[in-house]
């Protein structure tokens, strides 16, 4: 495990560091040419227990609509590594993070799968949880689980909404390790499922290296929480909320119909109960 002492002040708004970079790698973690991509994720927690989500395919190294693997080599990963904020005190008035790599493994001393695919529709959904323990770092870790975060107003996003993709686009980042916001507008009817699986279409010019970010959506004005009918916890400005999780775009072509697809934020929950592993997918 290495570690980068990179420190910086920050601000109260917390959501901008919600995400983190993941590497998905493969033999000894100490030689960094075994990593071969990069990709996003996000904490998760349930029970008292921290998950990582991100992509299946970030997980498995495997593209599950054409049955092979991402890398044109059949690189397949056996871990992953995360990049996270750490909080610490040097005396500051100011909070101060350092940047850690954390290498979580894929399968367990028997060769078997950690990760959690959807109950119902298995890999047809591009989201994988991987159970993590031990990862708060004695209340250190900066990188908040994106469902506890108190921020969030609680309202359903709609179509024509504001959105926005917190992840690494081609490897950048905000400075400092902060996920770029990719701009994006909800393009399909949220209450209704897309190919009959639950996703949502959002309209974005999105990149390589966001797979299995969050995407959180806008509404400015007045906005009435979700199953509140006392109009005086409306909120008037603006409010975030979670939407789901981003799994890449329609097609391979940058300048195409930008179409990127979201993961609803319901199947992270309905994987964790369901408490399925996932398949290797070695030979």
């Amino acid at each position: 495990m290495s570690t980068q002492k990179k420190s910086l002040s920050v601000t109260n708004r917390r959501e901008s560091c919600l995400s983190f970079k993941v590497f998905p790698g493969r033999g000894s973690a100490e030689q960094n040419n075994l990593v071969h991509s990069q990709a996003t994720g996000f904490f998760w927690r349930r029970e008292q227990r921290t998950f990582l989500v991100t992509n299946l395919h970030n997980i498995t190294g495997w593209n599950y609509e054409i049955n092979k693997p991402m890398s044109t080599l059949g690189w397949l990963p056996e871990w992953i590594a995360l990049q996270v904020s750490v909080a610490f005190d040097e005396g500051s008035e100011f909070l101060r993070l350092k940047h850690e790599t954390w290498q979580i493994d894929l399968y367990d001393e028997n060769g078997n799968p950690k990760w959690l695919i959807h109950p119902i529709h298995g890999t047809d959904i591009d989201v994988g949880v991987l159970p993590i323990d031990n990862l708060d770092v004695d209340g250190r870790l900066y990188n908040e689980p994106v469902n506890t975060h108190d921020e969030w107003i609680s309202f359903s996003g709609r179509v024509g909404d504001d959105a926005f993709v917190l992840g690494f686009p081609k490897g950048m980042d905000g400075g400092k390790g902060f996920p770029l916001w990719k701009r994006a507008s909800i393009a399909s009817e949220t209450n209704f499922d897309v190919k009959n699986l639950p996703l949502i279409y959002i309209d974005t010019a999105t990149r390589e290296g966001m797979s299995g970010s969050p995407v959180v959506v806008l509404r400015r004005g007045w906005i009435m929480p979700d199953g509140e009918e006392d109009f005086s916890k409306a909120v008037i400005g603006e409010g975030l909320n979670f939407l789901g999780v981003y799994s890449g775009r329609i097609g391979d072509d940058e300048l195409g119909v930008q179409i990127g697809i979201v993961w609803k934020h319901t199947v992270i929950d309905e994987i964790i109960t369901g408490g399925i592993a996932g398949t290797s997918v070695f030979p």
